[in-house]
């Protein structure tokens, strides 16, 4: 489990490192970057109406089918006890649940205009920090519940529930860029 940890913190940083401005990285002064060429990045490029409607149909049907996959998973989970049965359970399903959450966040946010005009890493943050409120409601309704029914909670278990709602919501950055990179003919 640590792999996975570290695994994504790495793909974490990468993202960081190479699609959010830096400013005086490597004495080049503010700025990504760049080739000696003054070219247009790919997250800069402005969308039309119909490109930005084709990103957004995609991108909500990809949060659909996560959500009814993550819907029947749950089903199935709760039905067998597969969360007593199997300790990891719980931690596909939250991923899943970022997953889902983020693609919904993201198809939702490309309905305004003026989210749609800043920059792809402030869009990327503004979903990611939605999907962890979303997570942190979500174990305090888990840790709500525990403390009613007189059960133990670790904190252990919330913290990697919440690592796992982020991860999702990263694969989720990871389909949009994707998409975006197609709808825009890239």
């Amino acid at each position: 489990m640590l792999k996975v940890y570290i695994y994504t913190i790495s793909i974490t940083l990468h993202i960081l490192y190479n699609y959010t401005p830096f400013s005086g990285c490597a004495g080049e002064g503010s700025g990504m970057r760049l080739k000696k060429e003054n070219k247009k990045l790919w997250y800069n490029i402005p969308m039309n109406e119909i490109q930005r409607k084709a990103l957004q149909n995609r991108i909500f049907t990809r949060g659909a089918t996560a959500t009814f996959v993550t819907f029947i998973l749950n089903t199935l989970g709760v039905w067998l006890s597969l969360y007593s049965i199997l300790w990891w359970y719980d931690m596909p399903m939250h991923f899943l649940g970022g997953l889902f959450s983020n693609l919904l966040i993201i198809a939702f946010l490309l309905r305004f205009k003026k989210i749609r005009e800043i920059s792809i890493p402030k869009f990327v943050i503004i979903s990611l920090i939605l999907v962890l409120i979303i997570g942190l409601i979500w174990e305090g309704y888990e840790i709500f519940w525990a403390i009613v029914a007189g059960n133990r909670h670790l904190f252990m278990d919330s913290v990697s529930d919440i690592f796992f709602d982020l991860a999702g919501g990263v694969e989720a950055v990871f389909i949009y860029l994707r998409h975006r990179k197609i709808v825009l003919g890239e």
